[in-house]
């Protein structure tokens, strides 16, 4: 079940990775492990974060809070793969369920994820997700 390939990625990583819901529920179902790193110390968490898929993010969750806190080699959380690449939804969720907040890096990429979201258009409008 937690088989990795030799860079260290677990299918729940792809499965995350790749929005695929389902299958992400079906791995975790059949006991994978939510806290595997790659080697560059990325997580299904990062990988679902940095992508903005907000569902997975809040699936993973709810199997470890632990995951929150576990850094890459860059020292970036999940919480700092989602701010980097724009999703606010995820930010919000993430910070939601206790995600410790970095102090000197989360103001630099805090404020490229502002300047992001002047330009994207309304996500609740279009369905997107919402972190309950």
């Amino acid at each position: 079940m937690n088989a990795r390939t030799r860079a260290g990625s677990s299918a729940l990583m792809f499965a995350a990775l790749s929005g695929k819901f389902n299958a992400t529920s079906a791995l975790l179902r059949a006991g994978a492990d939510v806290s595997l790193q790659d080697q560059k110390g990325l997580t299904a968490l990062m990988a679902a974060a940095a992508r903005g898929h907000g569902r997975i993010v809040q699936l993973l969750l709810s199997r470890s809070a632990s995951v929150l806190e576990q850094r890459d080699v860059f020292e970036r959380t999940a919480l700092l793969h989602a701010v980097e690449a724009g999703h606010a939804a995820v930010v919000d969720c993430l910070v939601a369920h206790g995600s410790p907040l970095p102090r000197a890096r989360y103001a630099a990429s805090r404020q490229a994820w502002e300047h992001r979201a002047r330009f994207q258009t309304d996500a609740a409008a279009q369905g997107a997700f919402v972190c309950t």
